[in-house]
Order: structure tokens, then sequence, then C-alpha cells
């Protein structure tokens, strides 16, 4: 792109990952741990902080956590938007870049601002498909990652629907369908006005990211669904940290309402076994930890009011408090598992 980004107050155009980003930061807490939201597809980071002429702070997520104490980060990857965010395009961006991006983010304001070396990645929809390739990047880094997951699906083949090939803009990104975007739009009610919405918050975006199995190679799009799903972690199942799971109720959103808390325990469930591979656990301490594995599903699954876009307008403070409750119970199942996996029985001497 050539024309000079349009961006919103508090916005800043970035490298991060080698990759541009669009990062919007509000300082909280200097005690409390920095808060990084990721969009889904098409969508730029502003669906939680909003920004445009005549919002109103209070329809947006960020506003509450701020309101909260908390750190947020909105980061936004690269995107093709009417009103240009971006100056370059990036077709071939990938979930592996993703999770670079993220990771260098939240070290760079972590440094920057002398927070917690911990950060939380709070992933809407396709953001899930971030959550392990940022994990892996965050500990190379030295920074602890706590994930929350709001409407949003994991990096496994056919969560998102089976392969599907999508058209192809002329920037290299997979084309938005504009029903799509009006079916959105439907759902935010008054809180984003439709031309501006469609104007300023959604476009075209890099086709790896989408979860329908097409990679972005040598100029065109090519069906590779194994390589859409190894950049995700699809087959590292224990390797995921613990995600709490945030689901709306909506029949509008019936994928995300019926299936992201078992989705999500499947990967929590395999996590535990990850962690607990290599310790000798005595008898008391593995009743207890089979007693977490049982409890696990409904300690990290939340419902909230709402369809897709169920932290935006009149929904945003109740969405805040969720995740606020969803750190809440990460942090004890983090404290109870820790106590479980130091429980080792006494050496045994060898004969």
């Amino acid at each position: 792109m050539t024309t000079s980004p349009v961006l919103f107050p508090g916005e800043s155009g970035v490298r991060r990952g080698a990759a541009p980003a669009l990062e919007y930061f509000v300082a909280g807490r200097r005690d409390l741990p920095l808060l990084v939201f990721v969009p889904g597809v098409g969508h730029l980071a502003r669906i939680a902080y909003g920004g445009h002429p005549g919002a109103r702070p209070q329809d947006f997520l960020a506003h509450w956590l701020v309101q909260a104490g908390y750190n947020f980060l909105g980061l936004s990857y690269p995107l093709e938007t009417s009103e240009a965010a971006f100056r370059e395009t990036c077709p071939a961006f990938d979930a592996a870049t993703w999770g670079r991006q993220i990771a260098e983010a939240a070290a760079w304001h972590v440094e920057r601002h002398g927070l917690p070396r911990r950060f939380v990645l709070l992933a809407w929809s396709m953001g899930g498909r971030s959550v392990y390739p940022a994990a892996v990047q965050a500990r190379e880094l030295g920074l602890e990652v706590q994930v929350v997951a709001l409407a949003a699906t994991p990096g496994i083949c056919g969560l998102s629907g089976g392969p599907q090939a999508l058209p192809m803009a002329p920037s290299g990104y997979a084309a938005l369908p504009q029903s799509l975007r009006a079916f959105w739009h439907a759902q935010l009610g008054e809180a984003i006005p439709a031309p501006i919405y469609l104007a300023n918050y959604v476009g075209n975006g890099p086709v790896a990211l989408t979860g329908r199995g097409e990679v972005f190679r040598d100029g065109c799009f090519v069906m590779d669904a194994l390589a859409q799903a190894q950049l995700s972690g699809a087959f590292a199942v224990d390797g995921f940290p613990l995600v709490a799971a945030i689901a709306n109720d909506d029949p509008l959103d019936a994928r995300h309402a019926l299936a992201d808390a078992a989705n999500w325990a499947l990967l929590n469930s395999n996590g535990l076994v990850g962690r607990q591979r290599s310790r000798r656990l005595s008898r008391a301490a593995w009743e207890r930890l089979l007693a977490l594995s049982a409890s696990l599903p409904g300690q990290l699954a939340l419902r909230v009011p709402g369809n897709h876009f169920c932290f935006v307008g009149a929904a945003a403070r109740g969405a805040a408090l969720a995740v606020a409750e969803a750190l809440r119970r990460l942090a004890a199942v983090e404290q109870t598992l820790a106590s479980i996996l130091d429980d080792l029985p006494a050496t045994v001497s060898q004969p």
C-alpha cells in the first residue's frame, strides 16, 4: 500500500516479528499483567478498543479492562481495510509469524513499562490459532503466558469448517465477501456505524490464518491443511498453556456457543499430560491430579450473554468481568497444579 495509513487516536504502526503490526497501548497498574488482545479473521484489534469519531469508550472491552487496572495492548496483524491502516501488505503472513509478533510485542511493552514478566493472551475468534505459536515464542523470550479464549477456536483442522478455497484479492490477501461483512455488522448493534465498521474495522487478510486449509505460496493460494495445522500447533496438544474459555450463548454463533468449552478442555487435559510426564508423583499427588483433571473443564469454562461480538456495546463491561474471573480461575488452577507436581514421593533406594 502506498497511501498514508488512517490511524485512530493512540495507535501506532510498528514492526514486530519481522512483519507490520498496529498497536494500541494503555497503561494500567504496574503490578498487574499486560493483556494482549488479538482479533479474529478479517478484523483489526480496534474491535476491542474502538476509537472512531463518535465512539463511546464504554462500548469497548479495553475501557473496562483498563478501569480494572490492567495494562492493555490491542495488537492487529496486517490487513487490507478500505481506509488503509497499513502501508504494506503481507499475504504470506502465517501463524508462526503471528506468534513471534505477539511475543515480541508483549516483551517490548513488558520491558518498556516495567510490567510483570508474564502476559495474558486474550484471543478472540480465529485468534485461538495464535495460542501455541505465541506461547512457544514467549517462553523463548523468558515470558510466562496465560490465555483467555474469547469465543475462540483452537488451530485444529476441521474446527473452523472443512477445507475451502477462498478468492484472492489483488493484494494477495483472502477476499472477505461483502455478505459476510454485513452479517457481522448486523450483530454489532449501534456501537459501530456500518460505514465506519466496513471501512475501518474489517478487511481482507492473510489466507493462512483463516483455518480453511490454504496457504500463500509462490504468489498463489495452495491447499495445504497440514502445513496450516502444524503452524498453529495442532499436533502439539500436550504443549499448550492452560486456557480459560469464555463462550457466548447466541444461536447465531452456534459453533462457539456449543463447542468452545469442549475444544479447549481437550487441550487443557493434554496439557496436564505434558506437565506431569517427567514427574514421579506419590499416590496422593496422583489422586489429586486425577481430581483436578476431572474438574478442569468446569473450572476453566465461562459463559457470557451475546453473539460473536459478546464484548462490544452493552456487553463490554460484562465481558471484562468475565475476563477478570477467568484470570482468577487460571491462577487458582495453576497454584493447585504447582502444589501437586511438587509433591514428589520419597526417594526409594535401589537394591
